[in-house]
């Protein structure tokens, strides 16, 4: 995962980079970024994941 997260920021910090390049101010960059990026919330820190090891789940 850590180096999945890595790539993605790679991509994003070079998207940003281009809009900077074609003259966009940083309201502008920062709007169309989390359009592109949006966050992605990690499902092993949520309490509603539907990965549960409870020993309900194991059972037939």
């Amino acid at each position: 995962m850590t180096k999945a997260r890595a790539i993605a920021t790679k991509a994003q910090v070079s998207y940003m980079e281009e809009l900077r390049e074609i003259g966009l101010d940083f309201e502008e960059i920062k709007e169309m970024v989390e359009k592109e990026f949006p966050s992605i919330t990690n499902p092993l820190n949520s309490s509603d994941s539907n990965f549960s090891s409870s020993s309900e789940d194991k059972e037939l």
